[in-house]
């Protein structure tokens, strides 16, 4: 097995280095439900109902902080009556294409691997889905001085798995995976960003390629490759980024077995983040600023 003890994140939060995770912008800042299926999919878990749909302004239910980069640009905002409930809101250009496919999509989304849209709000010609809060990503924790250990590796490669398993069962895949896309909640769980942008596969195009398991390889290439030569990591380990290519899904599973609490490591990093000026972002939007604040 691949890791059986569970992640120690406790020098991470000593490193001084600054961060500077990638600023790369999102593909397509426009929404467009054409490009989702107006079919059903084939879930292997229960059906929830549509995501809800309101007409009106978000910041009048949510003040808007910061501006941060997480797989996708997002604003930190906190509720305006409950301010212990924060949540990332993500502004898009709407498109003549209706929203309504893929909030029923999303609803019908059920899988821990992907961030949870809490609502949508429709307004002045943009489109704001309100996700749960995430806190950082795989890139920023590559940034940081302090290697990743290979428990930490397992645990950020199963959940990645997981999801791209349950998607295939959906026939669907991801539409991107990278370094950024791979994001961790303040409790310390593995999500991925962009299952709305996920697209539908027949079997005969499912492959270790289509299925973004080339992507997750050169992610594991990046992990392994921070760390000191010195470093004991295990055959499994060193075998994964070629294994990620060749075997399948389920013998895959079967030797990522790890804890995937990253709590500790997010919340050290988060604190690294801070000192170094850098919160969560590569722009450190002021909440004062009112020139960068949304309206």
């Amino acid at each position: 097995m691949l890791l059986e003890s569970p992640p120690d994140f406790g020098q991470v939060g000593k490193s001084s280095l600054a961060i500077s995770p990638s600023v790369e912008p999102p593909d397509d800042p426009t929404f467009d439900s054409a490009k989702l299926s107006p079919e059903p999919l084939r879930l292997v878990s229960k059906k929830r109902s549509a995501v809800r749909k309101i007409n009106e302004d978000p910041w009048r239910t949510y003040e808007p902080g910061m501006q941060i980069y997480l797989g996708r640009e997002v604003i930190l905002a906190q509720h305006r009556e409950n301010n212990m409930e924060l949540v990332d809101v993500q502004k898009l250009q709407q498109t003549p294409s209706p929203v309504e496919p893929m909030l029923q999509f999303m609803g019908q989304i059920s899988h821990s691997s992907f961030p949870s849209l809490k609502e949508c709000f429709v307004h002045d010609g943009c489109i704001f889905l309100v996700w749960e809060p995430l806190e950082l990503s795989v890139s920023q924790l590559l940034a940081v001085k302090s290697p990743i250990a290979e428990s930490e590796l397992a645990a950020i490669v199963r959940p990645v798995l997981e999801g791209i398993q349950y998607l295939r069962s959906c026939g669907r895949a991801l539409a991107t995976l990278s370094a950024d896309t791979i994001l961790l909640t303040e409790s310390g769980e593995v999500k991925i960003a962009g299952v709305e942008r996920s697209c539908e596969l027949s079997k005969a195009e499912m492959n270790a390629a289509t299925l973004k398991l080339f992507a997750l390889a050169g992610i594991v290439d990046k992990i392994i490759g921070k760390t000191l030569p010195s470093y004991p990591w295990s055959g499994e380990a060193k075998s994964l980024s070629r294994d990620l290519k060749t075997l399948s899904l389920e013998e895959l599973l079967q030797v990522s077995s790890a804890s995937s609490n990253f709590a500790a490591k997010a919340d050290q990093i988060e604190q690294t983040l801070e000192k170094t000026g850098s919160p969560r972002s590569p722009e450190d939007v002021s909440e004062g600023s009112q020139q960068d604040r949304l309206p």
